[in-house]
């Protein structure tokens, strides 16, 4: 059984360990894609069929976060400040955002104050640091994670490119969390192709601020995707998926040939 989780167009690992890596794929029973955009590489790479598996989400987590009293033209964004999660897209479209709504402000768990500063716009492009209503939490604790969901209008998430899955959005969907996202083939498999969230072109700092703005905007929306993500989210429970992967491997035990006894020497 082998598993494979990243969206890649290309991978200098792979292509220098091509034939260890073809034979070991080759003998796995089955193969496991947590999605259609996991599958592609590898499939190109080493044909055969793949069982498209999402990964799962603890619902109880964030069961609470639906129950949480959110903070009005609050956007949350959650992930690490490196250029591929799109966080210099997300702080352009954000300053954006604040021309329409003044009040609103911008959440970021997982970027430090350095990092933000670092990838802000510059004023070069019509826009001025600081820009304000930004607050750069930093690494936080579980639990904080899960108050900022409850607290926030909407998450943004602007990833760029090379997402599988995107466990972020699996879990704003838990709890209760209208998304905003990137329309890249992982996350349009998680939302649904946008009937659970509302995608737009990556890199495109306009098109994000008119989403966000939309949906801040406009209550019902925000139910509509609240109620969506939820019932997405179901289907990718714990209890769901791991059924699903258990029902896999009893299959591949099932196709295995039977063990051999274990040759003894003897005295002649």
């Amino acid at each position: 059984m082998g598993t494979f989780h990243a969206a890649l167009d290309h991978s200098l690992l792979y292509e220098m360990m091509f034939p260890l890596a073809k034979r070991i794929v080759e003998s796995l029973a089955i193969k496991i894609a947590v999605s259609e955009a996991a599958r592609e590489y590898p499939g190109s790479r080493f044909p055969g069929e793949y069982r498209i598996i999402p990964n799962g989400v603890r619902l109880d987590e964030y069961s609470s976060a639906r129950e949480g009293r959110a903070t009005h033209g609050r956007i949350l964004f959650i992930g690490r400040a490196e250029p591929r999660k799109g966080l210099a897209v997300a702080l352009h479209a954000f300053a954006l955002v604040r021309r329409e709504i003044p009040d609103a402000t911008f959440s970021l768990v997982g970027p430090r104050w350095e990092q933000v500063i670092s990838q802000a716009p510059q004023p070069g492009r019509g826009l001025a640091w600081p820009l304000n209503g930004v607050n750069a939490l930093g690494r936080v604790g579980h639990a904080d994670k899960i108050a900022e969901m409850s607290a926030a209008e909407v998450i943004c998430v602007p990833s760029l490119e090379g997402e599988s899955f995107g466990i972020v959005i699996a879990e704003s969907m838990a709890a209760g969390l209208p998304v905003v996202a990137s329309d890249l083939p992982g996350y349009r498999s998680v939302l649904r192709d946008g009937k659970a969230g509302v995608l737009v072109p990556p890199r495109d700092p306009q098109a994000l601020a008119k989403a966000l703005v939309r949906v801040l905007r406009d209550g019902a929306l925000r139910t509509r995707l609240r109620t969506a993500g939820i019932a997405a989210a179901e289907d990718l429970s714990w209890e769901t998926v791991a059924t699903r992967v258990i029902a896999v491997y009893d299959e591949a035990l099932a196709a295995a040939p039977a063990a051999r006894p274990r040759r003894t020497r003897t005295r002649a």
